[in-house]
């Protein structure tokens, strides 16, 4: 029961993905739900949206200090996790209504490693200092 309320605290608070790093505000919206994935293309969509984040958060740790902003920084990494939560809104939610067992099972399985894709995320010392950097720059609390 706690993982499914985090998962559901993560999906519906949680913002994301792929952003290039002279990125605008991106407008979300609500995902729209497949409930037609095959067991197999709920394993591809999770971890091409994980690889998809890394490319994204990988470009912003790369910029120099002297030149983050909190645009090329902190909103990138925002839109970059918006993004894989509605790329992944699929994958994670057919592991409580799919009929099928075996898609049930991979989304369980992409729940959880979409878990602890999140931990590791936010576990990073590189993105923290990157958040820093911008929070003195720009004279915010950090």
């Amino acid at each position: 029961m706690k993982a499914r309320s985090a998962l559901l605290v993560f999906v519906l608070v949680a913002p994301l993905l792929y952003t290039p790093v002279d990125a605008k505000v991106v407008e979300t919206t609500r995902p729209d739900i497949n409930f037609n994935l095959s067991a197999p293309s709920i394993a591809s969509i999770c971890s091409r949206a994980q690889q998809t984040a890394d490319r994204g958060i990988t470009g912003v740790v790369a910029i120099p200090t002297a030149k983050r902003t909190f645009t090329n920084t902190v909103q990138v990494v925002e839109d970059t996790q918006t993004r894989f939560v509605e790329t992944v809104a699929s994958a994670v939610f057919l592991k409580d209504v799919s009929p099928d067992p075996k898609v049930r099972k991979a989304s369980l399985e992409c729940t959880n490693s979409v878990s602890n894709y999140r931990i590791r995320l936010g576990s990073r010392v590189d993105l923290y200092r990157a958040y820093q950097a911008v929070a003195r720059r720009e004279k915010l609390d950090a």
